[in-house]
């Protein structure tokens, strides 16, 4: 799967996750000295996914660099339906069929 990202200072790439769990930088600007750099003074939490190195899980690292300003393009998820927002439903107004 490849993700773009881009830095608070416009500086752009695309990673690459690897089905290890690994990921590496595929094209871009960016390098992972600079992501390394901008995660060091997150404080890492495991109950929201936050860290602070570049060497763990890259939906982590992604989400902590997120947290710290830059921009994820997250991949849509596949076979996700999108409800009708026209619909109105009153309190207690349930479907069962």
């Amino acid at each position: 799967m490849r993700i773009k990202i881009v830095s608070p200072e416009k500086l752009d790439g695309v990673i690459e996750c690897q089905e290890d769990g690994s990921f590496i930088i595929a094209e871009g600007q960016i390098t992972i000295e600079q992501m390394a750099e901008e995660l060091r003074l997150v404080r890492p939490n495991s109950a929201t996914g936050l860290v602070n190195t570049v060497n763990s899980r890259p939906e982590f690292v992604l989400r902590s660099l997120e947290y710290v300003g830059w921009f994820v393009e997250w991949p849509e998820v596949a076979g996700a339906e999108v409800g009708d927002q026209s619909e109105e439903h009153e309190p207690g107004d349930f479907n069962v069929n």
